[in-house]
């Protein structure tokens, strides 16, 4: 579907969605396919149950959600939604607050947010994966990252461009770090099990 001037809802059981030049919001399901959703200028809903879902300029905000695949963005002014079951997850230039999780897979946030005053609450979670979260150097917030070791030898970490200092979790099975950055703000919360975290300072 191409240069669609105002709102857009398409569904299909069985099928790959693609979608450019959207006008408005966007809906689109599908039970078994690929979405891919280019140039959007309002809110954009994306959803399969089984395939990988891309959205590139988003105006607004995304919710984009698939029981099986990976799912990527860039370039989203809005608020981001991302979950998949098995895959992993990775947002370019993001502009909003971002929720994302996944069962099984990577998960990569870039945020280019400048105005602070903004939401800029983030919670990224990956049940087996590595987490990396690149932030502007001057955006204040109140980091919690903590990895779930999957055995005692484990030796998964935290690594982090901005001063966190470890908490006593009572477990050597569990790593915590906290920290203020910029003076504190809105929360950042990070989760993993068996794999690293890297919170980076942006490099653009």
């Amino acid at each position: 579907v191409n240069d669609v001037q105002k709102a857009l809802t398409a569904r299909t059981s069985g099928g790959e969605i693609e979608i450019r030049n959207a006008g408005g919001n966007v809906e689109a399901r599908t039970s078994g396919g690929n979405i891919s959703l280019q140039s959007c200028a309002g809110d954009a809903v994306l959803r399969t149950s089984g395939g990988d879902i891309d959205a590139e300029t988003i105006a607004g905000n995304l919710e984009a959600k698939t029981s099986g695949g990976e799912v990527n963005g860039n370039n989203i002014a809005g608020r981001v939604d991302a979950a998949t079951s098995g895959g992993d997850i990775n947002f370019r230039n993001v502009r909003g607050a971002v929720r994302a999780a996944t069962s099984a897979g990577d998960v990569e946030v870039e945020i280019t947010l400048t105005d602070f005053k903004q939401d800029h609450r983030i919670y990224l979670e990956s049940s087996s994966g590595t987490i990396r979260l690149y932030l502007p150097e001057k955006m204040p917030a109140t980091i919690s990252a903590e990895i779930r070791r999957n055995s005692r030898w484990n030796r998964n970490e935290i690594y982090s461009d901005f001063p966190l200092s470890g908490e006593d979790t009572g477990s050597e099975r569990t790593l915590r770090k906290r920290g203020d950055i910029n003076g504190g703000g809105d929360e950042i919360i990070l989760e993993t099990t068996g794999g690293d975290i890297y919170i980076k300072r942006n490099r653009r």
